[in-house]
């Protein structure tokens, strides 16, 4: 992974973040797991395959040394302390967030 300072603070970055939307459930009419068809089954919840899949992210996340998150929404920020709590990180990361209620 390539990492970058973030000015002078000594603080460095990956180059990649994660974003939000891997750790909630997808419910609305553009999220991408509604354009893969495997996902149509009628016995798969998606709010259980988020619950399931996000500890996949997450490692995946690990193992290639990402350490920066980028959390906006409420529902994003609750999905990705549950999967910390349930999968806490190897290493220092940082998250970026907004202040609650913005969305």
């Amino acid at each position: 992974m390539i990492y970058k300072e973030i000015g002078n603070s000594g603080v460095k970055i990956s180059v990649l973040s994660m974003g939000g939307h891997e750790y909630c459930p997808m419910e609305g009419p553009g999220d991408l797991a509604k354009s893969l068809s495997w996902l149509s089954s009628p016995v798969i919840s998606l709010k259980d395959l988020a619950r399931r899949e996000g500890g996949k992210v997450l490692s995946i996340a690990y193992q290639n040394g990402i350490n920066f998150f980028d959390v906006t929404q409420d529902s994003e920020k609750e999905a990705l302390g549950r999967n910390l709590k349930e999968m806490p990180p190897p290493y220092e990361i940082y998250i970026q967030t907004r202040p609650e209620g913005m969305v």
